[in-house]
């Protein structure tokens, strides 16, 4: 990687890092209204002041380690095994510790499916919580795909925070404020926001199943020659 592109990435990633802190706090300054408490799951939203357009958090305790759930999160090929608001999902980068993926949302009808194009790493923070955290890229090694219409990622955020005196779960905060571009009517795009949110309970199920524990022994072999 060369240093102008090093310098790109990583200014990327300082913004996305910087508004996580400055949004992720549930106080009366970021406006965040709780709208959802189910199976263990907190969802709260927010207007964005600037488009009108909600951006969403949620908060839950999963049984596993932070590790444990930062490596599922970085597990590639086992993302749309419990992510079902994707129908495609690639890493086009993996250069030091940043990652490029494009992902293509699930089909809804009359509207036209969305891809993001996002820029991510993995920040290990002085309280041994891990950040994955990023936002969209615009770079010429990763051109739009012309048959969709390219959301712009302001901020993708899981937080993975240990429990003290509790090292096996994890509490986990997941924040996403995206601008779908194109045409798509407001109160359908908020609705799916809220929605998003609740792809929490599904990684918080599958982190909880044997799949997940069988991915990461997986992960974790030596690999054979």
């Amino acid at each position: 990687m060369d240093s102008t592109t090093k310098l790109q990435y990583q200014e990327t990633i300082d913004k996305a890092h910087d508004y996580y802190h400055q949004v992720s706090p549930l106080e009366s300054t970021n406006e965040w209204d709780l709208c959802e408490e189910s199976e263990g799951v907190t969802i709260h939203v927010r207007q964005d002041p600037a488009s009108g357009l909600r951006m969403t958090r949620a908060e839950t305790i999963i049984e596993a380690k932070p590790h444990q759930v930062k490596d599922v999160l970085n597990l590639e090929e086992e993302t749309l095994s419990w992510d079902r608001s994707l129908s495609t999902y690639e890493i086009l980068e993996h250069v030091e510790e940043y990652k490029i993926s494009r992902s293509l949302s699930q089909k809804i009808v009359m509207v036209t499916q969305r891809e993001a194009i996002l820029l991510f790493s993995t920040i290990e923070k002085e309280d041994k919580s891990f950040l994955v955290v990023g936002k969209s890229l615009e770079h010429e090694d990763f051109p739009p795909d012309q048959n969709f219409v390219t959301a712009f990622v302001h901020l993708f955020a899981w937080h993975l925070i240990p429990i003290e005196d509790e090292p096996g779960r994890t509490k986990v905060v997941y924040i996403l404020h995206v601008d779908p571009k194109g045409w798509i009517p407001t109160s359908l795009f908020n609705m799916g926001v809220q929605e998003e949110a609740k792809k929490v309970k599904l990684l918080k199920k599958f982190l909880e199943s044997k799949e997940a524990e069988i991915a990461l022994k997986r992960k974790q072999a030596p690999q054979e020659e």
